[in-house]
């Protein structure tokens, strides 16, 4: 959003009597949920709408305060983080699937191991489709064959056809288009 009063840090809400704050610094890219409860953004942030889908998700999820017994408090307790890590991952959306994508990446050495991870890298993630830089045209074809493990071990790790479809490429820069007509073509030439 642009610079202005209503797109500044942190933004502030309330939920069952209590002020929840709220600060994010990153991109989300084509984040687009459906808010229909009573929280909405007043600036024009993807920080803001984010925050607004968690609260919303939150007011869903539980009628009021969640109770903790005073005998009972440690063991019940979770940090926010905690709280919204679980709400992240098992919610299927734009903001949880860009959660798993920064997982992915985080963890990519331990789902391929390391002799592929030093010859690939996930560089970009979209609606089921995972985009792989592979380091040279050996690489890209041994991973053509790997592909199906790799899916299997993701999905197995993160959640059931959270990555549905694999491609490589040699370019980090850029991922080609699937609405690009002329590499469809491509693609279809070559699979022939």
């Amino acid at each position: 959003g642009r610079v202005a009063l209503e797109n500044c840090h942190p933004f502030v809400r309330e939920l069952w009597g209590r002020y929840w704050v709220f600060a994010h610094n990153g991109d989300l890219k084509d984040f687009v949920p459906r808010l229909h409860g009573s929280f909405k953004p007043v600036g024009t942030t993807d920080s803001e709408l984010a925050f607004c889908w968690i609260m919303q998700e939150l007011a869903k999820s539980h009628v009021g305060v969640p109770s903790i017994p005073q005998n009972d408090f440690k063991s019940k307790f979770q940090t926010g983080a905690e709280v919204l890590q679980k709400l992240l991952e098992s919610q299927a959306g734009p903001v949880s699937d860009q959660y798993l994508r920064w997982k992915l990446w985080l963890n990519w050495k331990d789902i391929v191991g390391p002799t592929v991870s030093a010859h690939s890298e996930p560089i970009s993630y979209r609606n089921g489709l995972l985009w792989l830089w592979v380091e040279n045209s050996v690489w890209m074809q041994q991973m053509g064959f790997m592909a199906e493990t790799m899916k299997e071990a993701i999905n197995k790790k993160f959640r059931p056809g959270f990555v549905k479809e694999i491609r490589f490429t040699q370019d980090r820069r850029q991922v080609p288009s699937a609405e690009n007509e002329v590499f469809r073509d491509q693609v279809k030439k070559f699979l022939k």
